[in-house]
């Protein structure tokens, strides 16, 4: 849907409806609720814009709810204009695609609850648009995260990974046996691995093979990157606990990465970077032409045989 209809709070109706149709607990948060639970990170983003964040929580019980369940965190920046550091023409174009790691997150959780899945599942979706305004966030500001993290601004079009951060943490307080997060969150995706393939991370062997099996049996290709220490070093700041990007501009997709393992809590953890495969010129196998549904199938054939 265009930016100007699938607003924050038009996400949070669509998610409503799905938890009615297919009894889902749903619980949003607003602008208030997210500055009360001092989300920094993510109020800090979306302060630009004169339409208003949400935070909408999803959840389905398939097995006993003692069963630790399983967390889906997905992006959703309804329209990223890059905020301040406003995004030339023509990338500026088809940024309503920014919230598509919550729209399949929203998806997953659906499906799972169509077949009934034996598992527990939680999905959080980060909801807002990232504008430029006398009100937006600046380079060089630093920001307090929900984990108590400070965080260093360096480039304003880089505000995927500080929604993204506390809403990591958030859906580690459901004490998940593992956190997925899907986003858009890197340009360096499409350098890396062009407009077929999906880079992935992750900290524990078990998920990753989980994700790489999937992936074989879903026909969406993904290929592993690594998180090497020596990365950390690249968003070490002076003012701050983090920086958000490393400003050599180098390895971004491991970067925003390495950015994002700070609020996970140690949890087995998977980061599915969908930046380029997210839209399509023209149908290449599973992948049809315009918006994707990227990570849905992959998600699903996970899911329907986790043990």
């Amino acid at each position: 849907a265009p930016p100007n209809i699938a607003t924050p709070q038009y996400m949070a109706e669509y998610a409503k409806e799905l938890s009615k149709k297919y009894g889902l607990r749903c619980t949003v948060f607003d602008e208030k609720q997210i500055e009360k639970m001092k989300m920094g990170c993510f109020i800090g983003v979306a302060q630009g814009s004169a339409n208003k964040p949400r935070m909408v929580v999803l959840e389905y019980y398939g097995t006993d709810k003692k069963q630790k369940p399983i967390a889906i965190v997905g992006k959703g920046v309804t329209f990223d204009s890059g905020g301040l550091n406003l995004k030339p023409y023509p990338f500026i174009l088809n940024m309503k695609d920014d919230k598509a790691g919550a729209v399949a997150a929203m998806h997953v959780i659906e499906a799972c609850a169509k077949l009934k899945l034996p598992i527990n599942l939680v999905v959080v979706t980060p909801l807002c648009e990232n504008m430029p305004s006398s009100n937006s966030f600046r380079p060089d500001d630093v920001l307090k995260a929900y984990n108590g993290m400070t965080v260093e601004i360096k480039n304003t079009d880089a505000e995927g990974r500080l929604i993204l951060a506390d809403a990591l943490s958030y859906a580690a307080e459901f004490k998940p046996r593992v956190i997925i997060d899907i986003a858009t969150l890197t340009g360096a995706s499409l350098i890396a691995l062009g407009y077929i393939g999906t880079p992935f991370l992750c900290t524990d062997e078990k998920l990753s093979e989980k994700i790489k099996d999937a992936s074989k049996k879903s026909l969406e290709k993904v290929w592993e990157f690594p998180l090497w220490q020596e990365y950390e070093e690249s968003i070490k700041s002076d003012v701050a606990d983090l920086k958000h990007i490393s400003e050599e501009g180098d390895a971004g997709v491991i970067i925003g990465a390495t950015f994002l393992k700070n609020f996970v809590n140690d949890i087995p953890w998977a980061h599915i970077d969908i930046g380029t495969t997210v839209w399509s010129k023209v149908d290449k196998g599973v992948l049809v032409k315009g918006a994707t549904g990227v990570t849905v199938r992959l998600m699903m054939e996970m899911l329907r045989e986790w043990k």
